[in-house]
């Protein structure tokens, strides 16, 4: 949080941009001042590489970590920066995980959704790098994108994620509705009958997911907002939830609902920074074509 002259909070946000093939460059995180919609680009350490997609980020009080994938190999690299000065403490590569989608932090375990190997690797926190990786959880143990794992969170201590697939031969993660929130630590689901849900994350005494297909926010109970896109990304702020909205495409045989960007079918809806206050019904969207087509991760610095 930084203040403006009167003291008020005013949030800074990160925020991932994924899927930049088209265009790859040295960076894919942004930061961007909640209020005045100021950005720029930060610095993630890739050196000569360039990214093509930037995907999970979280942190903890002094430090954020912060995934992507590299061109033409599609390598994981994990950034490492100094929560109050963006700097870069140590870039790691992660050969064991294929596809990243997300990161989370419990104590001195890291954990990463491996999506193209149908699992959740943990890892102990050793200084600034990752160490002894090992498969935490995986629903298939296929070693290929079944069930297309995308996002996980810490929520009371449990490690959950959001997925969606597994409907047989005939059923692929990018058409199936059978998406599902599950707790690992417990071996239980925890909602399920979603379509294509990601983000998960603790919000009040509940919790708070995308689902994507329909473009929604919502909580297990209910739903808190539509968007004009494919929703993706969710941060919560002191008083305002923080969702990305990205193109996506619609299919003349899905119905009316949001596919992902890489599917057959026009392109359509538009890529945005979508602000939720939750005391009031009056929301902020900041359009942000301009700076890539899909949100993949948000967080409040």
């Amino acid at each position: 949080m930084r203040s403006d002259p009167l003291g008020s909070p005013r949030p800074e946000l990160l925020i991932s941009i994924c899927n930049k093939a088209v265009d790859p460059q040295p960076t894919c995180l942004l930061r961007m001042d909640a209020v005045t919609q100021h950005y720029e680009w930060v610095d993630i350490g890739l050196g000569g590489d360039r990214a093509v997609s930037g995907v999970g980020i979280c942190g903890d009080e002094s430090r954020i970590f912060h995934l992507s994938a590299i061109e033409t190999t599609l390598a994981t690299r994990l950034s490492v920066l100094d929560r109050a000065t963006l700097q870069v403490l140590a870039v790691q590569s992660l050969p064991e995980i294929q596809d990243p989608h997300s990161i989370c932090r419990r104590g001195d375990e890291v954990f990463i959704a491996s999506t193209g190997t149908d699992e959740v690797i943990s890892y102990q926190l050793v200084g600034n790098e990752l160490a002894n990786p090992r498969t935490y959880w995986s629903p298939t143990n296929s070693r290929a994108d079944t069930h297309h794992i995308n996002s996980v969170a810490v929520a009371d201590g449990d490690i959950l994620c959001s997925a969606f697939g597994g409907g047989g031969a005939e059923t692929s993660w990018r058409t199936t509705t059978e998406g599902y929130i599950y707790n690992i630590d417990r071996d239980a689901v925890v909602k399920d009958g979603l379509g294509q849900p990601h983000t998960v994350c603790p919000y009040r005494d509940e919790l708070l997911f995308c689902n994507s297909r329909t473009g929604t926010v919502e909580t297990t109970t209910t739903i808190l907002a539509y968007l004009a896109g494919y929703s993706r990304g969710l941060a919560v702020g002191p008083s305002t939830i923080y969702a990305g909205s990205s193109f996506a495409r619609r299919s003349k045989t899905a119905g009316d609902v949001f596919l992902n960007p890489s599917d057959e079918g026009p392109l359509r809806s538009r890529c945005a920074l979508v602000q939720l206050p939750t005391d009031e019904d009056l929301r902020v969207e900041v359009g942000m074509t301009g700076l890539g087509y899909e949100i993949y991760d948000i967080l409040v610095r």
